[in-house]
Formats: structure tokens, sequence, C-alpha cells
């Protein structure tokens, strides 16, 4: 909805809504779209959809942002994996004294390109504020004509920020094609301009925000650049308007094997989240350190070529015993598998107490029948 305070967009030959395309980096006819829509009176939402046959049909409908009203505008998104990363202008820190306060927003989103269905499940991680620092977007970084350095194409969007006055018309004769002094000035106050026949009137803009902004993900990493005139923590105050750059480091997830003895010949695969990302590993084996989106993730293990399940196994490092572990952005954290090589009567036990556990759940179909249970116990034997 038109006016944005401070953003010499809306009406003018641009689009807050900025339709942006990405497409699933496992899976290229899964894409992704992100987009702002409006709903309702000073509020905007960023919706994802996507689609399974490279854009042929759509499906889901995905609000992104928090429940908190709020004008919203030019998302871009790209994709790390099969999880799409959305970035865009937020003014929920924005007051009735101050009305064009502005953040930069992130979140993730990944929808199973497997699954089917006009709407599946979602997993949203949680909204990042890459910004911290909400820019006055009427200000440009400076109150004057720094704020509107070619004036405003259209005069509310300067005449609707809650702070005046805002020096974005110019000083021109009527009817002359914009000749005359070209002096800054506010379309309501002074000063006044320098020539009786001059009066303070739009002339053609110069967009401050949206170009130069969107985002990449590359090398586990979400590399994001949006214009600004507020500095983030810690940087200098820039004058004027300037592009702000943030990279945001994906979590990073090692697993390590231990074998026990050391000398012990077997060989295992490495999973996370029941994908292999190493095969035949033994002693000190591992996988390189796998970027992974925020969140909790299972680690676990296959059998290798040519290894028997006479093994014990234990998962700890920075993984619960369940091989499960949380990590945010930024985080490094490495898990390990430990098999400990059974005796044979410590095997032979545990193919005794596997088989009476599947006896126990024999009469509950689609369990295993008593017959099943005691092939799989000779063979259990057999491995020992």
């Amino acid at each position: 909805m038109c006016p944005l305070p401070g953003l010499d967009r809306c009406l003018s030959g641009n689009t807050t809504s900025s339709y942006t395309l990405a497409a699933d980096d496992n899976f290229p006819i899964h894409l992704y779209v992100a987009f702002a829509e409006n709903n309702g009176p000073n509020n905007d939402n960023i919706i994802v959809r996507d689609s399974t046959d490279g854009g042929t049909t759509w499906r889901n409908r995905q609000v992104l942002n928090s429940a908190v009203a709020a004008p919203r505008f030019m998302p871009w998104v790209c994709t790390a994996g099969a999880t799409a990363y959305v970035t865009w202008y937020d003014r929920r820190a924005a007051t009735a004294a101050a009305n064009d306060l502005t953040d930069y927003y992130m979140r993730g989103i990944y929808i199973s390109a497997q699954q089917t269905g006009p709407m599946v499940n979602a997993t949203l991680e949680p909204e990042v504020n890459l910004s911290i620092n909400p820019d006055p977007q009427c200000a440009g970084g400076a109150q004057g004509a720094q704020s509107w350095p070619g004036g405003v194409a259209i005069q509310n969007d300067s005449e609707s920020c809650s702070i005046q006055p805002q020096l974005a018309g110019r000083c021109v004769v009527p009817n002359t094609g914009g000749q005359g002094s070209k002096q800054a000035c506010d379309f309501d106050e002074g000063p006044a301009c320098p020539a009786a026949n001059e009066v303070c009137s739009p002339v053609g803009g110069q967009p401050k925000y949206g170009d130069y902004t969107g985002n990449a993900c590359a090398g586990g990493r979400i590399f994001t650049a949006w214009p600004s005139g507020t500095a983030l923590s810690g940087s200098p105050q820039p004058t004027g308007i300037r592009v702000v750059t943030s990279t945001v480091v994906l979590p990073r997830l090692t697993v390590t094997k231990s074998v026990q003895p050391s000398g012990d010949g077997g060989r295992f695969g490495l999973q996370i989240d029941g994908s292999t990302r190493v095969t035949n590993v033994g002693d000190q084996g591992k996988t390189d350190a796998q970027a992974v989106d925020p969140g909790t993730h299972t680690v676990g293990e296959v059998l290798g070529s040519h290894t028997a399940p006479v093994y014990m196994e234990s998962i700890d490092g920075d993984c619960a015993r369940d091989g499960t572990v949380a990590l945010t952005f930024g985080d490094s954290k490495t898990c390990v598998v430990t098999n400990i090589r059974m005796s044979r009567d410590e095997c032979l036990a545990d193919c005794r107490m596997q088989f009476e556990d599947c006896i126990a759940d024999s009469g509950r179909p689609p369990a295993p029948t008593p017959a099943m249970c005691r092939a799989a116990l000779r063979a259990c034997n057999g491995n020992c």
C-alpha cells in the first residue's frame, strides 16, 4: 500500500511486492517464490509458495513473518540445499512518532519436494533481525537534502513521514520543464524558495532503497546486502545511504567414528538425519564439517561393506545419547559414534535379547511373525 514513508518507490514505476525466485539445490524443478502482499491497513505479509513441477503449478501459501502488523517490502530469496532463505525490509519497530523505522530481516523455510498435495508441512527457522538498529528511512542517514538526493517523484512519499519537514521537493518555475534554482524544499513548510516565481514541486525522484538489495546462498553461508542510512552495531555511522552487508554462517556438524578395539576392521557409514554423508570409514574416520540448517538434527550410522552387526553402539560428544543435537547459526559441533565389538558370549546374549523382544511384539501386526523371529535369531547367531 502506498505511500511508504521515506520510500521513493510507490506508484512510480516500481513494485514493493518484489517477486523473486530460487531453485532447490537438490531438486532443481522444485522452485520457491517469495513476495510481499498487503494484508490490511499498515500491514504486509511476506509470502512463500513452492512448485514441484518447474513452475507449472504452485502449492502452499506460507506466511514467513511473525504475526506483528507492520509494512514489509522488497523480499529476496536464495536456497541452501533444499531450504529457502528470504530477506526483507520490515517496519515492526516503527511508532507513530517515527513511522519510518526499518530493519532488515531473514528467515529460512524448508518444504519437502517429495511430499505431494496443495498444502504440505513446512519447517520454519527462527526469524533473524540482521540490522538490529532500525533505520529511519525518511532521514536517509542525515536530515536535510541528504534525505532525498534526487527529490521525490510523488509528494506523499515524503509528506507521509511523521518527522517533518522533509526537504523532498525542489524549487522550480512552473511550466518551464523543471527550470529554476532546484533548491531542496519542503512542500508545506520552509524554507521558502529563493525566487518569488518558484514553487516547491516533485521533480522525478531517485529511489533510495531497494537497488543493490539482495541475498545469495553459497558455501554454507547466506550473504545479504541492503541500503541503509544506519550502521550495524559497532560500525561507523555513514553519512547518507550506504550498502550494508552481512554474512550468516550456517551451522556445521561433524560426525566422528570410534571403533574398539582400535585395530578392529569394522567399517561404517556415518549419517545425519538419515542421509549417509561418508561410507566405509573405520576407527577415527569422520565426515567433513557438514553445513546444516539451524534446529535439531539426528546422527546415526549404517553398517559398511562386509561388516557384521556384532557391535554395541553409543553416541556422545556434542550429541545426546539418542543421537540428537541442536544447532544455531554459527555453531560448529562434533558428535562421536562409538562401536565396541562384542565377545562371542555377549553377541549370543544380545541375539537372544533381540529374539525375546521380537517374540513379545509378534502378536501385534505388522510386527514379525514367530517364524520370522526364529529366522532372525539364527542369522544373528551365525554372525556371532
